[in-house]
């Protein structure tokens, strides 16, 4: 027996979600609740933003008597101090806008089901495209620039050691910022590090071994012939510099071991796990993504020299192809630290 549908019931419009409703309406809809990690990460990010535009540095100074310039800054201070100060306004404009009621009305579920769902989908392409470039620069734009000018030869390594435990906190101290700011990122579009492929299995653990001896195979086979090449373009053999003893002194710390398995962490979570899938989705090429890789996470290496820079390519390729083809970011993660470490032994032992 089937109910009567009476003319008022069948002309009744479906009912709108509230915020949809408010909008209609002409009311700004409300802004959803923000959980405990995303405000944490919020407060993390500010600070973090304030560290790097140098406000705490300013504050510090003013408190030791009137300012004084050290030293007259050139073209390429001038870039670094823009850079951080554009990083820091970057972090801080973008919580404000994940916080703001239109953002809010333009990333809520509602808006995706729409008249015109492409104009959405663009919104939202726009929207990870700039987190995407946001991310790469905070983490990378610095050391990019720095190893550049040193490859060009606008700047100069320094002479000593610049091994110290406050340097060793300030690279902890950026580290974090990157992560957090990815993790923000993937939190407020409800996504986490596992949608990376970063899962924590023994099956990834012991993948790792393998691809650590593959990716050091790599780079053996590999590097003989960029050398060799390098030396028929310039004509000559310059030595690379000496950076294991510029970076760790004349013997291994303690601190060096943290460093480093956070370094191998940070590169293969952004540059691989991050940049990759981004890219891939962009795009819909894996062959793209791989070399976008590739190629940003050899960028920030010439400070090492040319030759020692384009040596890791096998390496990264190695690692870039495992994660294209598993969607795994754990193995090259530790593949990566595993590779580090190795390194950090060797040269204490010839050091010694």
């Amino acid at each position: 027996m089937t109910d009567k549908i009476t003319s008022s019931d069948a002309d009744a419009a479906p009912p709108l979600p509230a915020d949809e409703g408010l909008q209609l309406a002409g009311v700004s809809p409300s802004r959803p609740k923000r959980s405990l990690r995303v405000r944490l990460l919020e407060y993390f990010l500010v600070l973090f933003a304030l560290y790097g535009s140098g406000t705490f540095h300013l504050a510090y100074r003013l408190t030791q008597g009137p300012l004084r310039v050290g030293h007259s800054f050139g073209f390429s201070d001038w870039i670094q101090y823009f850079l951080e100060k554009a990083c820091a306004l970057g972090i801080l404009g973008y919580v404000l806008f994940r916080n703001s009621r239109w953002c809010a009305a333009h990333t809520t579920p509602t808006q995706l089901v729409t008249s015109n769902p492409r104009a959405s989908d663009g919104d939202s392409d726009r929207l990870r495209m700039f987190e995407l470039l946001l991310v790469l620069i905070v983490a990378f734009a610095g050391s990019i620039l720095y190893s550049f000018q040193i490859f060009v030869g606008s700047q100069t390594l320094p002479s000593v050691s610049i091994i110290s435990p406050a340097r060793y906190g300030y690279e902890m101290l950026d580290y974090a910022g990157a992560v957090g700011l990815l993790g923000y990122v993937l939190t407020r579009s409800s996504r986490g590090f596992q949608d990376l492929g970063l899962r924590w299995t023994s099956r990834d653990v012991a993948i790792a071994l393998p691809l650590t001896l593959v990716a050091l195979f790599a780079g053996v086979l590999l590097s003989p012939l960029i050398y060799a090449g390098a030396g028929v373009v310039s004509g000559q053999q310059a030595p690379d510099p000496n950076i294991g003893r510029l970076l760790l002194g004349t013997s291994i710390s303690i601190a060096a071991v943290p460093i480093q398995i956070a370094n191998g962490v940070f590169e293969e979570m952004l540059v691989r796990g991050y940049l990759m899938t981004e890219v891939k989705r962009f795009t819909g090429s894996i062959l793209l993504a791989i070399l976008c890789s590739v190629a940003v996470q050899v960028s920030y290496h010439f400070y090492q020299g040319g030759r020692a820079a384009l040596s890791h390519i096998a390496c990264f390729m190695v690692f870039a192809g495992y994660y294209a083809k598993t969607n795994r970011l754990l193995p090259p993660v530790l593949a990566h630290i595993a590779i580090d470490l190795n390194s950090l032994v060797m040269y204490g032992l010839s050091s010694s």
